[in-house]
């Protein structure tokens, strides 16, 4: 068999593997039928993101006006410290302050953890609502919505 028929069976196995990854695209929505594109939010001030932050699984962030703040099962990506509690793979609680601002990539909130460690949370929009996101090191983010206290 010469080289150029071992080209053409190559070259017949990539388009058989790229129609399989399109219809597979096509028939699950990749994801993004669901999730609209995130955007940038713009004009945050600091009173706006004082409050309770929620995602679907739990977790609940609380931000103080005094700077301080309470994560209870926050997703997130972070800088380990002794001040994190650590409940899982990038699943963590504490206590601690946060301070936002826009640092070049958009606005964002840093977490510092009592006694070590931290985050970053990105305020971004999703739908015209603001939200945070949080980096999850998969690639993937979780998104906290903000809300009620909880149990209320």
């Amino acid at each position: 068999m010469g080289l150029a028929a071992i080209g053409r069976r190559w070259r017949t196995v990539l388009e058989v593997l790229v129609c399989l990854i399109v219809v597979t695209c096509a028939a699950t929505g990749c994801g993004f039928v669901d999730s609209p594109p995130l955007q940038e939010a713009h004009d945050v001030r600091r009173e706006q993101l004082v409050g309770f932050w929620h995602d679907d699984h739990g977790a609940v962030l609380t931000l103080e006006e005094d700077g301080t703040f309470t994560a209870e099962k926050l997703r997130t990506s972070f800088t380990q410290g002794e001040g994190i509690k650590v409940l899982g793979k990038e699943l963590v609680e504490g206590r601690g302050s946060w301070t936002s601002g826009d640092y070049g990539s958009g606005p964002e909130i840093d977490i510092r953890f009592t006694g070590g460690g931290g985050a970053t949370l990105k305020i971004v929009e999703k739908d015209k609502e603001r939200v945070l996101s949080t980096w999850i090191g998969d690639g993937d983010s979780a998104l906290l919505t903000k809300g009620p206290a909880p149990g209320s």
